[in-house]
């Protein structure tokens, strides 16, 4: 007698093509492309957090789209009577985004709300008096001219005309 034990017969070589079943883990492959494409997505979000599509403001008027001019009444639109007051308005179909301001010396300004850099929406800083970026830090003066980048064109201006009642904003870029 031996005291040996019978081997074993080998398993049978698995088919590569074969499916596996619904209750096994996913191969190691498989959960690597899963996590690196979970990242990726993760990543371009975060990368992305300060960009345009992120940062659109609300709009306070929207101007019917066939509009030449845009009128703005005080009576509706108390805010620019007061020093760094301001209104956002859009026109021509969301085309155009402007911001109205009511300067610290009493003139009034309209001028493109989107950054000529990657298009996020300016804000209006009180302290500076200048139209800031929050997405890349550029700056613009009261005229629409560059005071920083990384943006390099002017924003558009719109000519405003004030009366007793309120302002108008002729909506051809000066």
């Amino acid at each position: 007698m031996s005291d040996r034990l019978p081997r074993p017969a080998s398993p049978a070589p698995r088919d590569a093509a074969a499916p596996r079943p619904a209750s096994s883990p996913p191969s190691r492959r498989a959960f690597l492309a899963t996590t690196a494409r979970t990242a990726g997505v993760v990543g371009l979000a975060a990368a992305c957090s300060g960009c345009a599509w992120f940062h659109k403001k609300d709009i306070d008027v929207r101007a019917a789209p066939e509009a030449t001019s845009i009128r703005l009444a005080f009576a509706d639109h108390a805010a620019l009577k007061t020093p760094n007051g301001f209104v956002r308005v859009s026109a021509q179909d969301g085309d155009l985004r402007i911001l109205v301001v009511r300067l610290a010396d009493g003139r009034a300004v309209a001028a493109s709300m989107e950054c000529t850099h990657w298009g996020c929406d300016l804000d209006w800083s009180d302290a500076r008096g200048d139209f800031e970026c929050p997405c890349h830090g550029s700056r613009f003066d009261p005229a629409g001219k560059v005071l920083e980048g990384p943006a390099d064109d002017p924003l558009p201006t719109w000519p405003v005309r004030e009366d007793a009642d309120g302002l108008t904003i002729d909506l051809a870029p000066t």
